[in-house]
């Protein structure tokens, strides 16, 4: 493909990637920017959840074309944050309540805001809904998911 070509499609491809974010309820598109080059949609700016770093990237990889995103956004949020303290204190209170995830058996890290769970669960859907529970905690600005399956006969 010419450089011209290249060029022709990947502002084509931003332009997709900006109508996909415009009807993604739970991300500001005025708050992303967007790069593409040969296929691969680079997102920047600023939101204030890390819950819409996420969708925006689910956004890009919904548009036909896009080969790989670099999700470059970065979280900031509003007002005070809670401490990593509190933080971690929250986690623990959304886990321990959630139905789904087996007690005493996730761990919970925070490191300036980042989140990191660990343990055993015996389920897939466990892993999950324990990522769900602390990605939507409104201080959070990742989420990193270290538990583990048990292993099954």
């Amino acid at each position: 493909m010419s450089t011209t070509m290249a060029t022709k499609h990947d502002h084509e491809l931003q332009l997709a990637v900006e109508q996909e974010l415009e009807w993604a309820p739970e991300v500001e598109a005025s708050r992303v920017g967007i790069a593409v080059r040969d296929g691969v949609v680079t997102l920047s700016g600023q939101v204030t959840t890390y819950m819409q770093k996420v969708a925006a990237s689910k956004a890009a990889f919904r548009t036909r074309g896009v080969t790989a995103v670099a999700n470059d956004i970065v979280v900031h949020y509003p007002g005070e944050k809670p401490s990593d303290s509190d933080l971690a204190l929250t986690a623990r209170a959304v886990i321990d309540a959630n139905s789904a995830i087996p007690r005493d058996q996730v761990k919970i890290e925070v490191r300036d805001h980042f989140v990191i769970l660990t343990g055993q669960v015996t389920w897939d859907y466990q892993r999950v809904a324990a990522r769900k529970a602390v990605s939507n905690l409104s201080a959070v600005r990742g989420v990193e998911n270290r538990i583990a399956l048990k292993p099954r006969p």
